[in-house]
């Protein structure tokens, strides 16, 4: 199981249920696929977000934006992947 952990300013955390799987859409990585999750999404305007995580099954989409920091995490608390730019 993976969880997104997002820390904001000042050490405030997030942490979101991801599922078994999740699916990571970066705008320098997957530009036509990210291009279209973020028309679908109508984030138009936010030249911030640089990617996506989706939770498995596509419920729910996190965009990950500049300044803040992202982690996947695994079921035990470790750190599975550095998502921060």
């Amino acid at each position: 199981m993976y969880t997104l952990r997002t820390v904001f300013k000042e050490n405030v955390q997030s942490n979101e249920h991801l599922g078994k799987h999740y699916t990571f859409v970066g705008k320098l990585e997957s530009s036509e696929e990210f291009e279209r999750t973020r028309a679908l999404l109508q984030f138009n305007d936010d030249s911030n977000i640089y990617a996506f995580v989706t939770s498995e099954g596509g419920k729910e989409v996190y965009p990950l934006r500049n300044g803040f920091y992202y982690f996947i995490m695994t079921d035990g608390g470790k750190t599975f992947d550095n998502l921060t730019r």
